[in-house]
């Protein structure tokens, strides 16, 4: 589990609505406007206000950059967004970057940022060393399941990573 502890990690600040809606699992993207480095391989989710609580995480399964309306195109089905948003959202922008989320974990109970050594909530996101944080989510994750579906999707991911 080297690779675990190893992992790059972003802190983003959400509305509770697009928080929820990916822990949920409908919302299967989330939109920047500023490039996030793409050795990115975790999010970690801070529910703005009301919430003001990190309330879970999920693995990126990639980073993509495109036009907006590109970007729109490709993944408006699982956005969590009307389009109306969207164009007000990036309004003037080139580029647009989607987080495709892969595994999701919601938090049994959330954490305050404290918690993760963070004194004050991102604008849009920073990023974190996962080895700092680690204990404080794996200890708080929901469930037995969620856990062993992490570790199958790691090695499953570690194969193909091998046979390619």
């Amino acid at each position: 589990m080297d690779n675990q502890q190893n992992l790059k990690v972003a802190l983003v600040s959400l509305y509770p609505r697009f928080a929820d809606s990916i822990l949920s699992g409908e919302k299967k993207v989330e939109f920047r406007k500023t490039r996030m480095s793409e050795e990115i391989s975790r999010v970690v989710i801070y529910s703005t206000s009301p919430v003001k609580k990190v309330v879970g995480y999920f693995d990126v399964k990639e980073i993509v950059a495109k036009k907006p309306l590109a970007l729109w195109k490709e993944f408006k089905d699982t956005s969590g967004l009307e389009f109306g948003e969207y164009t007000e959202y990036y309004n003037g922008k080139e580029k647009a970057f989607g987080i495709v989320v892969g595994n999701v974990v919601k938090l049994e109970t959330p954490l305050n940022l404290e918690k993760l050594g963070v004194n004050n909530p991102p604008q849009s996101f920073m990023y974190l060393d996962w080895r700092d944080i680690e204990e404080e989510l794996i200890g708080n994750r929901a469930g037995l399941i969620q856990r062993f579906k992490l570790i199958v999707n790691w090695f499953l991911e570690m194969k193909v990573a091998l046979v390619k």
